[in-house]
């Protein structure tokens, strides 16, 4: 199956250029070189946006931060251990519903 890429595709063609060039006339022949020489001369190029490299500056950043706040874990160990740990089941429930909103929302 080929792939057409800009009007190209990738199965195999017969050499047809030969054939076409020996009936130019030279000033067919010199367009057509001087064409390839500007084609050849561009080149693709990125170049980043200042959006684009603070996004980049975020990104590594955000890879570098710890996965767990181990103060916050370490406190709530403290607090179940001497059980003063309080559990407020009204958060815990609007949580886990805005929880389930957001989940639906995204698919």
């Amino acid at each position: 199956m080929p792939i057409e890429i800009n009007n190209q595709t990738n199965s195999p063609r017969l050499n047809t250029r030969e054939s076409s060039s020996s009936q130019r006339t030279p000033a067919e022949s010199a367009g057509k070189a001087q064409t390839a020489e500007a084609t050849s001369i561009n080149s693709d190029s990125v170049r980043l946006t200042g959006t684009a490299a603070m996004i980049q500056e975020i990104q590594s950043r955000i890879a570098n931060l710890p996965v767990v706040d181990s103060g916050r874990v370490e406190a709530i160990k403290e607090a179940l251990n001497n059980g003063t740990y309080q559990i407020n089941p009204d958060r815990v429930a609007e949580k886990l519903m805005n929880f389930e909103a957001e989940l639906s929302a995204s698919l």
